[in-house]
């Protein structure tokens, strides 16, 4: 089940935590998506450390953050880059990469971009852990610290057998 909830870090898993009380089904899994947009660097930070807590060998929660914005996951389907952005910037330069080679507008909420993208899904995968790398050599072990940075590609480690193509 995927459920939108236009809620951030901890309140996004207060939501969560609450549905799977309450859910007549039993998840194995919750994965949190949320980026960094403008929110408290603690706030930012301390999701992931309270998805780790509240696991339990019955059900994972797991942070999928991204840093600076969402659209950081989609544009490493097209390049790589280390450079710091702000989300508006991640945001343009994922709009120039998908109209210079797919020849699609981006913009927010594009219906489809999943399945415009997935086909590169591989060189993501290997773009988002040259980002870790990439931190954890500069001392960077917080999320709020790690810009640019994704772990939206780690629920392809679960998924990802399950998609077609």
């Amino acid at each position: 089940m995927v459920k939108g909830t236009g809620k951030h870090t901890l309140d996004l898993l207060d939501f969560a935590v609450e549905h799977c009380r309450y859910a007549p089904e039993t998840f194995d899994h919750v994965w949190l998506v949320y980026d960094k947009d403008d929110f408290p660097a603690s706030d930012f930070d301390a999701m992931e450390c309270k998805c780790n807590e509240l696991s339990d060998g019955s059900r994972t929660f797991h942070a999928l953050w991204s840093n600076p914005c969402f659209e950081l996951w989609p544009l490493l389907h097209f390049r790589y880059t280390t450079a710091p952005m702000s989300a508006a910037e991640c945001q343009r330069s994922l709009a120039q990469a998908m109209s210079k080679d797919l020849g699609i507008e981006y913009r927010k909420n594009l219906a489809g971009l999943f399945d415009v993208v997935d086909g590169k899904r591989g060189e993501a995968l290997q773009r988002a852990g040259r980002l870790v790398t990439y931190h954890r050599g500069l001392g960077n072990v917080k999320p709020s610290s790690q810009n640019p940075a994704t772990k939206v590609g780690e629920i392809f480690d679960v998924i990802g057998p399950y998609l077609v193509g």
